[in-house]
């Protein structure tokens, strides 16, 4: 354990979804640019081992890392924010730790001990911690580990982590402070009672106030409100922190800058008030100009539940931001589309789209209407984007179009196909956990490609990038036995010999990708896939 590593810890009250993540991403991007190395923790503490299991409509967004680990989407925060890479060892979760405890009782680490919640477990927690903690993500030994946990304090599964941290502040002192994010309800006025409530439940279990309290309100608060939350919770007014509705989440850091917090943090952890935190209103500037609108339609599964495609919205404005146009998002739902009787509104809704975007997704649901929208695009020379299962959609309707396949299909929406373009390839897998192609996967891709241009257009080096690094989650993919018969369309080839781009020569911008670009992209640096997308309309 590193002697002078700096822990923040931010927990949750009063209701879940309140904005922890991008608090604790809003944090790290001060200290970054207060000159700390910043690496982030997220504790979630339901049983399941991973994310990778979870319904998007469960859970929202289950975001993969470099790793192949299957995490929490707010990962994808901390990474987009801070411009850090993390390991699967940065998501601590109830069964990873019970995993793992029963694993060393079973091998007799214990020496006979009767194995409890605490010591075992507890000390389990903090030693993942803090092992975690000092695990490069990319700009050498962290300074600064920011813990995020999951849930609300006072939630019966978050017992034994509060227990945890409560030990860890007891040990280290000094070297760990505590914000709290709460909510403040609005009924008829600004109610501050669940706030104290949260309060009180975070001295019971923590043994102590918390150092900052962030508020979350849709309307900033009096200054009676403020000085009520003082006096009620204890907590001095310039550490109460006001996290209001923004324009867009990337300006979070700006308003926790502009109230002081780092006004106490620097004082708190000895960090000098020297920064460069210019560079990140910088960054945000774009986001809120008034750009000319653009419809961007997302044809997808999971359209009612926007949080399951949370990094590709991102990727979307993180692009749009850098060629200075509005995205405005249309969302598809895309067994509205298992009809191909246009007068239906998602239809005129599609047929209106500048841009289109085909995402990833399980299941039979909805497939007929994402091979039409497909289709249509196509005709209609509408820039589109597939991306895993929209890549395969794309190959499916352009094999019954132009290959002489029809009724091509993949095995995984029928079992019988006589052309199984897309299957699993290893039959031997029928778990559903942990058997997915999962993580940074190095692809190939052929000269003389609209994809090949693509990822060289903006590439500076002296030296063409013919392989690049993306990351991948699916367990379908395109059948190798016709990878030769169709050569002209597929442009990537992963080092498994797995389809990774597909693209029509034929059209402005038709491309497909298995890998998930949206994983790899940062508010000042898009992914070049989504850039050239958005630069097709510009």
């Amino acid at each position: 354990m590193s002697n002078d590593m700096e822990y923040i810890v931010v927990t949750g009250g009063v209701i879940s979804g309140v904005g922890k993540g991008i608090t604790a991403s809003a944090i790290g991007v001060l200290l970054k640019h207060y000159n700390q190395k910043v690496t982030s923790i997220k504790i979630d503490p339901y049983l399941n081992i991973d994310a990778g299991t979870m319904s998007p409509y469960e859970h929202g967004e289950c975001y993969v890392l470099d790793d192949g680990g299957e995490v929490d989407l707010d990962l994808g925060s901390y990474e987009r924010f801070l411009g850090i890479t993390l390991t699967r060892e940065h998501n601590i979760t109830t069964g990873k730790i019970y995993t793992k405890v029963l694993s060393d009782e079973r091998k007799g680490t214990y020496l006979g001990k009767t194995v409890q919640v605490d010591p075992h477990i507890t000390d389990k927690i903090q030693e993942w911690i803090e092992k975690t903690a000092l695990i490069d993500v990319g700009e050498g030994i962290p300074d600064v580990c920011i813990i995020e946990l999951g849930g609300t304090v006072g939630d019966m599964e978050n017992i034994p982590f509060v227990e945890a941290l409560r030990q860890m502040r007891f040990r280290l002192g000094n070297r760990i402070s505590f914000v709290h994010v709460s909510y403040l309800p609005i009924v008829s006025e600004i109610k501050t009672k669940p706030t104290q409530h949260s309060i009180l439940e975070i001295r019971r279990s923590l043994g102590g106030t918390p150092d900052v309290l962030c508020v979350r309100c849709e309307q900033w608060p009096t200054i009676e409100v403020i000085n009520k939350l003082e006096r009620s919770c204890q907590v001095p007014k310039n550490r109460i922190i006001i996290n209001n509705d923004v324009s867009n989440i990337y300006r979070v850091p700006i308003t926790f800058h502009n109230q002081g917090l780092m006004n106490f943090l620097c004082e708190k952890m000895k960090i000098g008030k020297t920064n460069n935190f210019h560079k990140w209103e910088d960054i945000v500037k774009p986001f809120d100009m008034n750009f000319p609108r653009k419809i961007i339609s997302i044809i997808g599964k999971y359209t009612k539940l926007p949080d399951a495609y949370i990094s590709l919205v991102h990727a979307i404005k993180h692009a749009s931001a850098t060629c200075k146009i509005y995205p405005d998002i249309q969302w598809i739902e895309s067994s509205d589309l298992d009809s191909d009787i246009y007068p239906n509104d998602s239809w005129k809704n599609l047929i209106n789209s500048d841009v289109a975007i085909i995402p990833g997704g399980f299941g039979i649901r909805g497939i007929d209407g994402m091979i039409l929208a497909a289709k249509k695009l196509r005709e209609l020379d509408i820039p589109t984007l597939g991306i895993c299962l929209g890549m395969q959609i794309m190959v499916i309707e352009y094999a019954r179009e132009f290959w002489n396949m029809e009724n091509a299909n993949s095995t995984e929406f029928d079992k019988t196909t006589k052309y199984p373009i897309i299957d699993i390839i290893n039959k031997d897998e029928v778990a559903k956990g942990g058997t997915m192609k999962v993580g940074s996967k190095i692809t190939n891709i052929k000269e003389n490609t609209k994809v090949f241009s693509i990822y060289n257009k903006n590439n500076k080096k002296s030296k063409d990038i013919s392989i690049i690094n993306e990351r991948h989650r699916h367990r379908y993919e395109v059948n190798p036995k016709i990878i030769d018969i169709t050569k002209d369309e597929f442009s990537g080839i992963n080092e498994d010999n797995i389809v990774d781009l597909f693209e029509s020569k034929n059209n402005k911008f038709y491309i497909g990708c298995q890998y998930h670009p949206e994983y790899k992209t940062k508010p000042n640096k898009p992914h070049p896939l989504f850039l050239s997308l958005i630069q097709s309309i510009t």
